[in-house]
């Protein structure tokens, strides 16, 4: 970071990463030996109010798990893996470094899991006799569930249905070929509709897991396309369930922006972004067909809370497509929704998904 000079404006991306370095520093992140160089006048000033000593021992106690930022409050957002205690919120409730103030919110670290519980609300919709996007889906021969985010299609209007990697290829593990099914096995029951075949795993990102200081994580995008045969498309809709179509317009996800999405678990849900996450950011993933979990790393990750400190998403709700209202009323695209905690959602710009398939998303099918 250089030098500020009394006069100058930081940016709250050059306070976060002095926070990380010095976070790092001093095992606030757990356990490390990594104890990569910061600027020890920055963080003095930045803690000086209430104690650089304090503020080392509380988040120290209640352990970081994220470091992001809020462009539009000019804030660095630091995600805590414990609740602070009702002392240390009123330590920490006015800390700022010149123009950049510091928010601390509680998160544990997301995962990311095949195995959702039950709904509170119905797994899947048909509406008019027709599956819906915002419904359950799963790689038909393991017992899990994710969502349908929307449909997809080529310039010559082939059609492909979008979740992520870990709902669609098990985290890389699934051949490409292998049938996806609705609803996912694992909301298969008497009384509800028989599960389908309604494509076939097509491409997915690769995820390469590891330390994001050995591993190349700069592509790891939590993606992947079924296609959807001709026969099968008539049995789809692009109505996100019963709530609304899914729009075709894109909208560059920004913080504090509002935004809603349809997932299997909960349904319909609002909230808005609180930060971006400009360095790596670490996931635990679960995988099917091996049994086991990899920790895997994403970056240009943006972090979601729900309204009325309401969850805005569960296990189940992967593959998402996250949305927004714009001001005249229509509907944009943002985001894919990968991974979450108790308290914060993860999701990806759609537009990079979008990008790395080469493909565009089709609404008005089967409505």
């Amino acid at each position: 970071m250089q030098d500020l000079k009394e006069e100058d404006n930081a940016t709250p991306e050059e306070l976060a990463q002095e926070i990380i370095n010095w976070a790092k520093s001093h095992k606030m992140f757990g356990e490390n030996d990594i104890k990569p160089k910061y600027d020890e006048k920055i963080i003095d000033e930045t803690f000086s109010k209430v104690g650089l000593k304090n503020v080392t021992s509380i988040l120290q106690n209640r352990s970081i798990s994220y470091v992001g930022v809020n462009d539009s409050k000019e804030s660095v957002v630091v995600f805590l893996e414990k609740n602070l205690r009702i002392k240390d919120l009123k330590t920490l409730c006015d800390i700022s470094f010149k123009n950049v103030k510091i928010e601390f919110k509680h998160s544990s670290l997301a995962y990311s899991t095949p195995t959702p519980p039950p709904p509170p609300v119905p797994s899947y919709i048909v509406k008019d006799e027709k599956y819906t996007c915002g419904s359950s889906v799963y790689i038909a021969n393991h017992r899990g569930a994710g969502t349908l985010g929307c449909i997809l299609k080529d310039q010559n209007n082939n059609f492909f249905g979008l979740s992520n990697n870990h709902v669609l290829a098990d985290l890389n593990y699934a051949d490409v070929g292998l049938p996806i099914g609705v609803p996912g096995l694992i909301d298969v029951s008497a009384g509800g509709i028989d599960p389908k075949t309604i494509g076939h795993l097509h491409q997915a990102v690769p995820l390469t897991d590891g330390s994001a200081s050995i591993a190349d994580v700069k592509k790891n995008v939590d993606a992947a396309i079924f296609k959807i045969p001709q026969e099968c498309i008539k049995g789809i809709t692009s109505y996100q369930r019963d709530y609304y179509d899914t729009p075709n317009l894109i909208q560059h996800p920004s913080p504090e922006m509002k935004v809603q999405k349809v997932g299997r678990t909960t349904g319909l849900t609002s909230g808005k972004i609180v930060a971006r996450f400009f360095t790596p950011i670490q996931v635990w993933a679960d995988i099917a067909h091996i049994n086991s979990k990899k920790l895997i790393s994403f970056i240009n990750v943006w972090a979601i809370e729900g309204d009325n400190d309401s969850q805005f998403s569960s296990g189940g709700d992967s593959g998402s497509l996250i949305t927004t209202k714009l001001p005249d009323g229509s509907r944009a695209a943002v985001g894919l929704l990968f991974a979450g905690s108790d308290t914060v959602t993860f999701m990806v710009d759609i537009q990079t998904v979008l990008n790395v398939f080469n493909l565009e998303i089709a609404n008005q099918i089967n409505c």
